[in-house]
């Protein structure tokens, strides 16, 4: 039941990341490339499937 709260709080987690990040896109994109984000919330996703 606790899923779609999951789902919720990650995707605003990766809106809210992209947005404090978006005046450092230059540097986001050498220190932390965006998949990265994606990879992190989709193993967060599969460890809850898996649970």
């Amino acid at each position: 039941m606790a899923l779609p709260l999951l789902f919720l709080f990650i995707i605003v987690g990766l809106v809210i990341t992209r947005l404090v990040l978006l005046p450092f896109e230059w540097l986001a994109a050498l220190a932390v490339p965006n998949w990265i984000f994606w990879i992190v919330g989709v193993l967060l996703l599969m460890g809850c499937l898996g649970e």
